[in-house]
């Protein structure tokens, strides 16, 4: 069996940035959209 593991890292607004950028730089992972909340949404959105 298959088994597809995926979760989302989202903060508020006024965190998201420096969060992201941690995360980012300790993972060696580039981020797929801006770790807002509201951005989050938007990229769900667009995805459908």
């Amino acid at each position: 069996m298959k088994v597809i593991d995926f979760h989302v890292h989202a903060f508020p607004d006024d965190l998201a940035s420096r969060a992201m950028e941690q995360l980012s730089q300790r993972s060696g992972v580039i981020p797929s959209y801006d770790g807002t909340i509201s951005g989050l949404k938007r990229s769900m959105m667009r995805a459908g």
